[in-house]
Protein backbone atom coordinates (compact mmCIF):
# COMPACT_ATOMS: atom_id res chain seq x y z
CA UNK A 1 0.00 0.00 0.00
CA UNK A 2 1.25 3.30 -0.34
CA UNK A 3 1.78 5.37 2.80
CA UNK A 4 2.82 8.65 1.77
CA UNK A 5 4.46 9.28 -1.80
CA UNK A 6 7.59 7.54 -1.89
CA UNK A 7 6.34 5.98 1.22
CA UNK A 8 5.02 2.24 1.15
CA UNK A 9 3.60 0.12 3.71
CA UNK A 10 4.35 -3.73 3.39
CA UNK A 11 2.32 -6.25 5.17
CA UNK A 12 1.67 -10.02 5.91
CA UNK A 13 -0.18 -12.17 8.56
CA UNK A 14 -2.93 -11.03 10.79
CA UNK A 15 -2.88 -9.10 13.27
CA UNK A 16 -5.20 -10.63 15.26
CA UNK A 17 -3.84 -14.41 14.40
CA UNK A 18 -0.79 -12.96 16.33
CA UNK A 19 -2.33 -11.61 19.17
CA UNK A 20 -4.39 -15.32 19.61
CA UNK A 21 -1.86 -17.86 18.38
CA UNK A 22 1.35 -15.85 18.97
CA UNK A 23 4.72 -16.47 17.61
CA UNK A 24 3.05 -19.35 15.13
CA UNK A 25 2.00 -16.44 13.14
CA UNK A 26 4.77 -13.96 11.68
CA UNK A 27 2.26 -10.56 11.85
CA UNK A 28 4.71 -8.38 9.52
CA UNK A 29 3.71 -4.65 8.97
CA UNK A 30 6.69 -3.07 7.42
CA UNK A 31 7.58 0.62 6.20
CA UNK A 32 9.81 1.00 2.94
CA UNK A 33 11.33 3.82 1.36
CA UNK A 34 14.35 5.34 -0.46
CA UNK A 35 16.09 7.95 1.39
CA UNK A 36 18.84 10.37 -0.45
CA UNK A 37 21.54 11.16 1.84
CA UNK A 38 23.73 14.28 0.81
CA UNK A 39 26.24 12.63 -0.78
CA UNK A 40 23.78 11.58 -3.42
CA UNK A 41 23.77 8.00 -2.79
CA UNK A 42 20.63 6.47 -2.43
CA UNK A 43 19.62 4.15 0.71
CA UNK A 44 16.52 1.68 0.93
CA UNK A 45 15.42 1.80 3.89
CA UNK A 46 13.29 -1.00 5.24
CA UNK A 47 11.83 -0.47 9.18
CA UNK A 48 9.62 -3.51 10.51
CA UNK A 49 7.64 -4.02 13.11
CA UNK A 50 8.19 -5.90 16.56
CA UNK A 51 5.35 -7.25 17.75
CA UNK A 52 6.46 -7.84 21.59
CA UNK A 53 3.22 -10.19 22.23
CA UNK A 54 4.53 -13.11 20.33
CA UNK A 55 7.67 -13.37 22.27
CA UNK A 56 11.24 -14.05 20.99
CA UNK A 57 10.38 -16.50 18.62
CA UNK A 58 7.84 -14.25 16.72
CA UNK A 59 10.15 -11.36 16.92
CA UNK A 60 12.86 -13.39 15.06
CA UNK A 61 10.31 -14.95 12.78
CA UNK A 62 8.98 -10.90 11.71
CA UNK A 63 12.86 -10.24 11.50
CA UNK A 64 13.43 -13.21 9.20
CA UNK A 65 10.99 -11.60 7.29
CA UNK A 66 12.60 -8.60 7.01
CA UNK A 67 15.84 -10.15 5.71
CA UNK A 68 13.91 -11.88 3.04
CA UNK A 69 12.35 -8.63 1.80
CA UNK A 70 15.59 -7.10 2.23
CA UNK A 71 17.10 -9.95 -0.19
CA UNK A 72 14.08 -9.75 -3.08
CA UNK A 73 14.60 -6.00 -3.41
CA UNK A 74 18.51 -6.00 -3.60
CA UNK A 75 17.98 -8.50 -5.91
CA UNK A 76 15.80 -6.93 -8.10
CA UNK A 77 17.61 -3.41 -7.88
CA UNK A 78 21.20 -5.82 -8.91
CA UNK A 79 19.12 -7.79 -11.46
CA UNK A 80 17.86 -4.04 -12.94
CA UNK A 81 21.70 -2.64 -13.21
CA UNK A 82 21.45 -0.73 -9.78
CA UNK A 83 25.10 -0.77 -8.34
CA UNK A 84 24.86 -1.96 -4.69
CA UNK A 85 28.17 -0.31 -2.84
CA UNK A 86 26.90 -1.85 1.22
CA UNK A 87 24.23 -3.37 3.29
CA UNK A 88 23.42 -2.62 6.60
CA UNK A 89 21.28 -5.06 8.90
CA UNK A 90 20.10 -3.72 12.09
Amino acid sequence: ETEAPGRYVVRKGSLVASIFVGAFVAYCDFRVWVAVAPDNTSHLVIERNTPWWTGFLGVSRVKTRALELADACGNAMFASGVQILARNDT
